[in-house]
């Protein structure tokens, strides 16, 4: 008898799985393109957000010279100092090199109206500092001052203060126990003093307390330093090389915005050192306010 060739037989052969071998190389595979992917993905990222914060020091560097032309040539002030009354009006004392955005007595909250213009040139207000631009609705939104590259979780970051909203309807997770507050933008706003060697109240005054100031300082030159990103805490607090302590950790660097509005990335070593080693005292003397001093000049030669 003749054997018919049935090709259904070959065709309905069951399929042969993957074995596990196979399977584990798969695995293996994809685990190697994901770790040569992540640190590629992290590193935009992190540019991404450098250009935001470069961006956001820009709108800083703008709103401040068209709040000068509203208020007197004066830029937004800080309040330290009772009324902040001579010698002490717009003098940057120790404590707001923690960058105050916002300083609440009790019961404050952060909807509070700020007087129009005069008033606010010499009285001390919740807002401080930047916290004018906000105030006034010259930076359409606060997160402005607030570096894009801080965790949420740290007190320089606007999430931080998004409880329930920004910065609006109630106190942020930093409420103290009498229901007043305290909110730290991220930019160190126009840190630089006439003479840090002063040690007197008229010696911190500030070298830039209007659009028009004109202010010259041995050994310095170029661009004069407006604003950085978050560099130390003068309250107590000591530095860290880290993702809570510097904005665009790890690459070591610091945003900067110039007097005349430019903004660049710069790396200085000597800067670096003098922030990541502990080299700013966290107490307010002469000496410190000096080494503040020599970090600014650090910033403002740095290529």
């Amino acid at each position: 008898m003749i054997a018919l060739h049935n090709p259904m037989k070959k065709m309905c052969k069951p399929s042969e799985g993957f074995t596990l071998i196979e399977l584990l190389v798969v695995i293996a595979i994809i685990a190697i393109l994901a770790a040569m992917l992540l640190p590629a993905l992290a590193s935009a990222k992190r540019r991404a957000q450098l250009a935001t914060c470069q961006s956001n020091f820009r709108q800083i560097g703008i709103a401040c010279v068209v709040y000068a032309g509203d208020y007197s040539d004066l830029y937004p002030i800080c309040t330290t100092g009772g009324a902040n009354a001579a010698p002490k009006f717009n003098t940057l004392a120790f404590v707001d090199y923690t960058q105050y955005f916002w300083r609440g007595g009790a019961g404050s909250t952060a909807n509070t109206p700020i007087p129009k213009p005069g008033a606010q040139l010499v009285s001390p207000q919740a807002y401080d500092c930047l916290g004018y631009l906000y105030a006034v609705n010259l930076v359409g939104s606060a997160k402005v001052c607030f570096c894009p590259c801080f965790p949420v979780t740290e007190s320089h970051s606007a999430g931080f203060y998004s409880n329930p909203s920004f910065p609006s309807s109630g106190p942020p997770s930093s409420a103290f126990s009498d229901g007043s507050f305290n909110m730290f933008d991220s930019a160190l706003y126009n840190p630089r003093i006439q003479n840090a060697a002063d040690g007197t109240p008229a010696g911190e005054a500030r070298a830039f307390p209007k659009t028009s100031s004109q202010w010259s300082e041995t050994g310095s030159g170029g661009n004069k330093l407006f604003a950085t990103d978050f560099l130390s805490s003068a309250d107590g607090a000591t530095s860290s090389f880290s993702q809570t302590t510097f904005a665009h950790f790890p690459s070591k660097g610091f945003d900067v915005l110039f007097k005349d509005g430019s903004v660049k990335f710069v790396q200085s070593v000597a800067a670096f050192k003098m922030v990541a080693s502990g080299q700013l005292p966290t107490v307010e003397t002469t000496a410190s306010n000096v080494a503040y001093d020599t970090l600014f000049n650090n910033l403002e030669s740095a290529p």
